[in-house]
């Protein structure tokens, strides 16, 4: 086969695009069936988002249990009388003692 370029299209000399040849041998193979090239793409993206997804599971189990939820914890207890044993009552602002840290 001797290939052309013509206009930035590579094309056989008889004047089949390689596109069009492409589609061709693809129709001969799966019987018709042709699948566009973004629609694979896309699949493709899907599915390497979902093992990044995967792969990314247990860090972010574990900073969600040692950074976020302590910090969420704190937060919450700063609102309140609490020590440790009783039954944690809400105050609000009043546990502020007015001095800086």
């Amino acid at each position: 086969m001797e290939y052309i370029r013509e206009r930035g299209i590579l094309s056989l000399k008889n004047g089949v695009s390689l596109m069009k040849l492409e589609r061709a041998e693809i129709n001969k193979r799966t019987g018709g069936i042709v699948m566009n090239k973004a629609v694979i793409s896309r699949h493709r993206k899907r599915a390497q988002n979902i093992q990044m997804f995967l792969m990314l599971m247990p860090m972010l189990i574990l900073f969600f249990l040692f950074c976020v939820y302590p910090l969420i914890e704190s937060v919450y207890l700063s609102f309140m009388k609490y020590n440790g044993f009783t039954e944690p009552i809400f105050i609000g602002l009043d546990n502020d003692d007015g001095e800086p840290a």
